[in-house]
Formats: structure tokens, C-alpha cells, sequence
């Protein structure tokens, strides 16, 4: 059953206090961290470890401790134990804007009915699963902290570089559109759920935040009629079979939320605007995940470029056992999920991000789907976003008849040998990349003679016109191959190199 928003928020004035408290009190994320001894701050959150364990751990007389006691676990504090370590302004005001209250259970002492935390250099309110030695908020408009490491992913993955109007759909405790606020011109953030949107507005005006407004409604609802140079989302990706959390749940198959996310985006992004969407969803044996994204683009998917980017893949029985294992349920829940996706006709669960980019100039549209491996990141992310969208602009032909190329590192040329009257003869060739992506490309015989001879002097058009001289070569299939090389970082062209390169160039 839902409770009342457990937070005030008024007087304005108390803000400061408590902001200006928690700024010099050294209770950071990093504090818990390594006091803590724990690789992330969701096993703190959500421990593993016991009530009396974590109480054990919070002992001590430091201020960080006595805020990880109370803001942290949710331990009740003797109130002039409290006293003692917060200034009796900022007490004052926690108490006012409900951060502290007294506790029912012990006479004389105070606990806090909320979660708050550091994360990205803010402090954020939200509600807690486990209040001390017992449970906490269990209503289904639970709003989660967005500590946990699925939402560092996410909040990390936006770029940071000056936008205009920016928009996240599913704000949660709002984390993502605060450390968005700092980059942006204005920020819009919905939630479905009234909850959510009350705790971004608190975490607002608890960081000094003006330029964000916290919308409650369905999806683009709360927006319509309005237009972004950047979306974010991380919206609910679990298929129907736990318990219907509102954060949680993203319909029949898990994928029906970030659907809608996709479907409308294009309708709400300015000529060059990304969407950015952090996805869980499933290979399937009739359509990959990033095809069956291209679908909800409707009729918008020629003004719309795609890119899925795979940070991890699982077979569908390595997930449900993840999943029965982590929720500590009973096993026969397995053979719920296994008919679930046999249903589905599931090959591999994927989880990434999947950007949408609606074009702002007349050219076709692309779609790429790339693994990130261990060398990739959110800056290869975007260098391959802008130079396959320079690879199709009017005039980068010419450019590239006139470029000079190298080869990058990191890549290997593949030749698979045959005997054939008598002789060792090359049958196919095949180009494995490790930066900026992982890749495999088959590739013809000419393309491997081709990279052989870039040694940063001779230009594409020299290139070419070697090419023309030994075989029947069509410019489009050059320029194509051209393409795919550099976009493999196989090629490298001034002005072209993926990060890494570029940065050593500097």
C-alpha cells in the first residue's frame, strides 16, 4: 500500500543548512566505500549484510559514521547523540524538511525515514528497503536510490558536453537529470509515478538545483508538444514474473516500456537530438534485439539513425539463475522464466545502451549494432556516432579521394588457406579488430592488399586509382570499403581517429 511522501518541501530556507552540513561533513560515496569495504554502493543500499552487522560496522564517533548510521541503515540515534555531531542549525532544518524524525519504537531517539547518499557530487533523497534491524518502504512507488551500479552505468553514459533542452523519461530520484543540469540549458524530468517526482524536486532544492522541472505523467505526457536536443532514459526492463514494482516491471516481455521510449523519441527530438536509453532485452531466433528496435521507430525510421551498443550478453538460463539467486526466491521460479523465454524464442539477453539520432540534414539514415568489449567506452560511443553520420554527409566522398591514410593498431589480418591443385591457395580473409570495438569483418582479397599499402602518404584517390589499374573495381564498393575501415578503426584519416588515438596525437 502507498504512504504519503515522507519529505517537506518547505521552508525553502532549510535547504542551505542541510546542503552546506552534508557538503563539509565528509559522508561521500567514497567514504562508504572504503569504510565499508564493499566494491559498490548498492550492497550497502540493499546489503547482503545482516542488520547486526551493519550496526556493528556503523559504530564509532566520526561524523560520516553517525550520518552512514542514520541516513545510510536507518538505525534510530539517541537525540543527543545526534546532537553532539550535527550543528543545531542544520538539525533544525533536517527535522523541519522531515529528513529526521523522532522514533516511535525508541522514546528519545531520532531516525530518518529516507535514504540519502552522495553520488556525482550530490546528495539525494529516496526511499529505503530496510529501516534499521527491519523492513522499510514496501509500496510499488518504492523509488530507488539510483546508486545502484545499473544506474552509474546509466547516468555516466550521457555525454556532459553543453546542451540546450534536455529531457529523462523515468527520472526516478531524479540523479540523471541533476548531473544533467550542469551541462544543459533547461531539464525536463517525468515519472509515472507522483512519488518520484516529488523526490527530484527535494533533491532539487536540496543541491541548489533551479533549471530542472519534475513532471509526473506517462511517458512524453507531461511534455507533449515540446521539442529536445537530448533524451535519457533507463526505463523498467524486467519481464512480469516478481513482484510488480512500478520501477521495475517493463511489460509482457520486459521490452514494452522501452518501446514506447523509442517510439516516441523522434517526435520529440530537434534535428540532431540523440536519445539515449539504457536497454536489457533478447536476441531472438526471428529478429535481434536492435532490429526489433528499428520496428517501434514506426514510420519515423527514415529520419532516424540507430546504434546499439552490447556491454553484456547472457544466455536466457544465465539470467533467470542469476535472477532466482539474487532474490533469494524459490527455485521452482525457474522454470517460469526458462517458458518465458522459450515463449519469446529467446537466443541471448543483451544489455547496453541504444541510441537514437534524428537526422538534421538530407542523407540516408544508418544502423550499427557493436559490442563494447574491454577497450571501449561512452567517448568511442560517440566518436563512432559522429563519423558514421560524417561518413554519409554530401561531399565525404571527396574527402576522401582526397585523405591521406594509415593504419590504426589493434587489428589483425585473418587469412584462411586451401589446398588446390597441389598449392596452399587463400580462400577467404577476415580483419578482427580489438579498438575501438570489437569486430570481425569478412573482407575481399583487394581490401587486404589495400590496407597494406597505407602508410599515411598516398591519398584515396591514389588508393583508388591503383586499384583501378589490377582490377574492375566500382568507385561505390571503394568508397564503401573505405568506410567500413575507418569505422573499424582499421583506416585511420586525419581529423578521423578514434579517442585514443586521438588523444596520444595531442
Amino acid at each position: 500500500m502507498s504512504e504519503p511522501f515522507p519529505l517537506a518541501l518547505q521552508p525553502l530556507d532549510a535547504f542551505p543548512a542541510v546542503r552546506e552540513f552534508l557538503a563539509s561533513s565528509g559522508y561521500t560515496r567514497q567514504f562508504l566505500l572504503d569504510h565499508f569495504k564493499v566494491p559498490g554502493m548498492h550492497l550497502l543500499l540493499y546489503p547482503t549484510m545482516s542488520s547486526e552487522e551493519m550496526r556493528l560496522r556503523c559504530q564509532g564517533d566520526s561524523v560520516p559514521l553517525l550520518l552512514a548510521k542514520l541516513l545510510l541503515a536507518g538505525f534510530p540515534v539517541k537525540r543527543e547523540e545526534v546532537e553532539r555531531g550535527i550543528p543545531a542549525a542544520a538539525l533544525e532544518a533536517m527535522l523541519a524538511l522531515g529528513l529526521l524524525r523522532p522514533s516511535s519504537p525508541e522514546p528519545g531517539s531520532l531516525h530518518a525515514p529516507v535514504i540519502v547518499f552522495e553520488s556525482h557530487g550530490l546528495y539525494l533523497a529516496s526511499d529505503r528497503s530496510r529501516q534499521g534491524d527491519g523492513p522499510g518502504y514496501g509500496g510499488a512507488d518504492y523509488v530507488m536510490a539510483g546508486a545502484e551500479d545499473v544506474s552509474r552505468v546509466f547516468v555516466d553514459s550521457i555525454p556532459k558536453t553543453p546542451c540546450g533542452a534536455f529531457l529523462e523519461i523515468g527520472t526516478g530520484s531524479g540523479m540523471c537529470a541533476l548531473a544533467a543540469s550542469r551541462c544543459s540549458d533547461q531539464v525536463w524530468a517525468t515519472d509515472i509515478n507522483q512519488r518520484a517526482a516529488l523526490y527530484t524536486k527535494f533533491n532539487c532544492l536540496l543541491n541548489e538545483v533551479s533549471n530542472v522541472t519534475a513532471l509526473s505523467g506517462d511517458m512524453y505526457q507531461p511534455v507533449a508538444g515540446l521539442r529536445f536536443d537530448r533524451i535519457a532514459s533507463h526505463p523498467p526492463f524486467e519481464p512480469p514474473l516478481k513482484k510488480s514494482m512500478i520501477y521495475a516491471v517493463g511489460g509482457e516481455d520486459g521490452e514494452g516500456l522501452i518501446a514506447k521510449v523509442v517510439s516516441g523519441a523522434p517526435r520529440h527530438l530537434n534535428p540532431g537530438g540523440r536519445l539515449y536509453c539504457l536497454v536489457m532485452g533478447t536476441d531472438r531466433e526471428q529478429e535481434g534485439f536492435h532490429e526489433r528496435a528499428g520496428r517501434w521507430l514506426g514510420d519515423q525510421a527514415p529520419e532516424c539513425d540507430l546504434a546499439l551498443f552490447v556491454v553484456q550478453t547472457m544466455r536466457p538460463d544465465e539470467y533467470a539463475l542469476d535472477h532466482i539467486r539474487g532474490g533469494n526466491v524459490d527455485a521452482g521460479m525457474l522454470s517460469r522464466w526458462e517458458s518465458f523465454y522459450q515463449r519469446l524464442g529467446a537466443r541471448r539477453v543483451i544489455f547496453g545502451h541504444l541510441v537514437i539520432q534524428r537526422k538534421a540534414e538530407d542523407r540516408p539514415v544508418f544502423r550499427i549494432r557493436r559490442d563494447m568489449g574491454t577497450a571501449a567506452g561512452y567517448a568511442e560511443m560517440e566518436w563512432l556516432l559522429d563519423r558514421e553520420r560524417e561518413f554519409l554527409l554530401p561531399g565525404f566522398e571527396s574527402l576522401l579521394m582526397e585523405s591521406r591514410f594509415a593504419v590504426g593498431a589493434d587489428w589483425e589480418l585473418h587469412v584462411r588457406h586451401r589446398m588446390s591443385g597441389g598449392e596452399l591457395m587463400p580462400v577467404d580473409y577476415s580483419i578482427f579488430t580489438q579498438y575501438p570495438f570489437p569486430l570481425e569483418m569478412s573482407c575481399a582479397s583487394w581490401i587486404a592488399r589495400l590496407v597494406s599499402r597505407m602508410n599515411g602518404e598516398r591519398s584515396g584517390a591514389e588508393h583508388f586509382e591503383w586499384l583501378q589499374s589490377r582490377m574492375d573495381l566500382p568507385a561505390d564498393r571503394f568508397l564503401t570499403a573505405m568506410r567500413g575501415l575507418l569505422g573499424a578503426g582499421v583506416a585511420r584519416m586525419e581529423g578521423c581517429a578514434p579517442p585514443r588515438d586521438a588523444s596520444a596525437a595531442s
